[in-house]
């Protein structure tokens, strides 16, 4: 396996959280064990240790809950009930 290598910019960790919000497979993975997700998308987790402690602080229920959430209103709104990702323009 490659060294990860890549660094977390802000917009980079908007974007997780937007997934985690999203999907719920991978929000179980990143609050579950952010080293090792953010590991396997590439990125360098022992130079990222304040963002790993950051997603480890998602544990609680209040994200899930609020995930869950995002995912109610949004499947409401879709006649499909797939989440699609806005893209700003």
């Amino acid at each position: 396996m490659a060294e990860s290598t890549k660094k977390l910019t802000l917009p980079e960790i908007q974007s997780l959280l937007g997934r985690a919000l999203t999907d719920a497979d991978f929000r179980a993975k990143l609050v579950g064990n952010p080293a090792a997700t953010l590991k396997r998308l590439g990125y360098d987790v022992a130079k990222e240790t304040d963002v790993v402690d950051f997603f480890k602080k998602l544990k609680g229920g209040t994200f899930d809950s609020a995930a869950k959430d995002v995912q109610k209103a949004y499947s409401e709104r879709l006649v499909d009930g797939i989440i699609r990702p806005r893209h700003g323009g």
